[in-house]
């Protein structure tokens, strides 16, 4: 229906995982670029394979992690909150993508 699509965005990794195995179906791997968040370890290896151009990475579990050590802190009278905090995706590629379980994901308070 749309023959000029050049790349597709998705807002998680189930999405870019149905688009990516949808463009192998459709017989378009390789013409159409797939670019996604990405939350879960096990996602990158559409990433690996080529099926995801590239990824905004941030392990979702990581984020549940800080947020509930950080309430915890917070309640044993260690810490102040933020008004929020800001984590800053990688960008994963083919080039890069072996590297990824080593990412530190830094959060930062925002005020």
């Amino acid at each position: 229906q749309y023959p000029d699509i050049k790349a597709i965005y998705c807002a998680d990794h189930v999405m870019a995982a149905g688009a990516a195995e949808a463009i192998v179906d459709a017989g378009l791997e390789g013409t159409i670029d797939v670019v996604a968040a990405v939350g879960v370890t096990d996602y990158l290896s559409y990433v690996e394979e080529g099926l995801i151009t590239c990824a905004a990475y941030v392990l979702i579990y990581k984020a549940g992690s800080f947020a509930v050590q950080t309430l915890a802190d917070y309640f044993d009278g260690e810490t102040e909150l933020a008004s929020k905090y800001y984590v800053a995706p990688v960008i994963v590629t083919t080039e890069n993508v072996a590297d990824a379980a080593n990412i530190e994901f830094v959060f930062d308070p925002v005020q």
